[in-house]
């Protein structure tokens, strides 16, 4: 069960949405974080060389003089005044010898780069690499730079302030990241579900309506968007089925009403002159029989009619019933007519619970009436039809099973449908009507009806009741 909801609910077009519109926030968040990473970066890196590019200029001058002393002593002046940790000052002969430098500590392991050097010295340009030294936390940006007289002044800058203000960045940009992934989910989830509470407002009347319950509209919200303009699309198609189904309604009627009268009187005519000329008594008797088929079928049909559109009439004898009994005289009825089909009718009742019911007797007679009555009918001689009553705890099960010619499974879908005949029953009487008043009645009790056959194997009714 659980598995079916989940299932369900991944497949809902909320979650689908939800998922979209919050993936593309969580991608455009991304894309503007790493823009702005990368001009950041590229902010503080441009810094960092200017700040190491004032240093080479502001100690260019110095470092030309053939004072070491001096030039020793406003090294160490410059590196306790920033720190000696996070910046080195140092003054190199071409050939990358240290002559003086600000200190030693970490920055020790920081060899002279001869490459760099000889770039520097040969472009006359200051020349810059980043480098990770051993005992340093954070990497170190070094630039060379050529002052004259075969000297190299040489700035190294730890890179803690930057490389710390990048990873506090990405630490905010993560939580403001999860905020934002929260925030648009239960928004778009919020968003979402409002539209769509519309939209199932419109899946529900449609799956609401029904032959008998036509008079549902789908609610219009007054925003006029889209979603309304569907509603009241919807609402229009529906009085046009409304109006139409009336009109079929009472053309069904007038034409059922219409037909009894001439078909009557036909039979009254045959009946009168079957009294009359005993010659044409064969003749005269089928007339009679034919008539009275079309009169069974005619008022058949306007009961099912009336059961169809009029449900108040199915329900207006509701009364307890007990099903042992009612099935046990329906097959005292029909015991007789099975006999003189040569054909084996049974009954067993299988009662674990209580066989009580709340029906109208007479139409659920009719009912399984029916049902006996086929079973009977489509059985050869020497067949059987069995009826077995099952009443476990919340419901009472009807099996009505029989050995006789069965049904193809071309036409098992539509043997309830209304005129529907299979081509094994073409051969034996009946309008088509039978089973789909039967359905209707069993519909009408809150039951359900099925069938199980195949071909020359018999088949088998099945009728679901609740009990009270």
């Amino acid at each position: 069960m659980f598995s079916k909801r989940a299932n369900k609910f991944y497949h809902s077009l909320i979650f689908r949405l939800t998922l979209w519109y919050a993936l593309i926030f969580v991608v455009i968040s991304v894309i503007a974080f790493i823009a702005f990473y990368v001009s950041l970066a590229g902010n503080l890196e441009k810094r960092s060389k200017m700040f190491l590019l004032s240093k080479v200029k502001e100690f260019s001058h110095l470092a030309r003089s053939k004072n070491i002393d001096a030039i020793s002593a406003e090294f160490r002046r410059e590196a306790q005044a920033m720190g000696i940790d996070n910046v080195q000052e140092s003054l190199l002969d071409s050939s990358g010898t240290i002559l003086v430098s600000s200190g030693g500590g970490h920055w020790r392991v920081l060899k002279p780069n001869s490459n760099l050097i000889r770039k520097a010295i040969k472009s006359n340009e200051p020349v810059f690499e980043v480098v990770k030294l051993p005992g340093f936390r954070h990497k170190v940006r070094v630039v060379y730079a050529y002052v004259g007289n075969g000297r190299i002044l040489r700035i190294a800058r730890n890179l803690k302030y930057e490389e710390n203000l990048l990873y506090g960045m990405q630490i905010i940009f993560t939580r403001v990241m999860m905020l934002i992934l929260g925030l648009s989910v239960l928004g778009s989830w919020w968003i979402l579900t409002r539209a769509m509470n519309r939209v199932r407002a419109v899946t529900e009347t449609a799956t609401s309506i029904s032959s008998t319950n036509l008079d549902r509209y789908v609610p219009v919200s007054g925003r006029d968007d889209e979603i309304d303009h569907l509603a009241k699309a919807f609402n229009e198609m529906l009085e046009r089925i409304r109006t139409l189904i009336n009109a079929m309604k009472e053309v069904t009627d007038n034409i059922a009403h219409d037909l009894k009268t001439p078909i009557t009187r036909i039979r009254l005519i045959a009946e009168s002159q079957l009294a009359l000329d005993s010659e044409q008594q064969e003749t005269l008797g089928a007339i009679i029989e034919q008539c009275d088929k079309l009169l069974g079928m005619i008022n058949t049909a306007l009961e099912l009619r009336r059961l169809e559109y009029d449900s108040g009439i199915i329900v207006r004898n509701i009364k307890e019933v007990n099903l042992a009994d009612l099935l046990r005289q329906a097959y005292e009825i029909f015991q007789p007519v099975a006999e003189d089909k040569d054909i084996t009718l049974a009954f067993e009742a299988q009662i674990t619970g209580s066989c009580l019911i709340r029906a109208d007797r007479d139409r659920l007679q009719r009912a399984f009436a029916n049902l006996i009555d086929n079973a009977i009918k489509y059985t050869p001689r020497g067949g059987k039809v069995k009826i077995i009553l099952k009443c476990p705890a919340d419901k009472s099960v009807v099996e009505i099973s029989d050995t006789g010619i069965g049904i193809s499974e071309q036409d098992l879908p539509n043997i309830f449908d209304k005129f529907y005949r299979g081509d094994s029953s073409r051969a034996e009487g009946g309008f088509g009507l039978g089973l789909t008043l039967t359905k209707s009645i069993i519909d009408a009790h809150k039951g359900t009806i099925s069938v199980e056959s195949q071909v020359n194997n018999g088949a088998r009714f099945i009728v679901v009741l609740p009990t009270y």
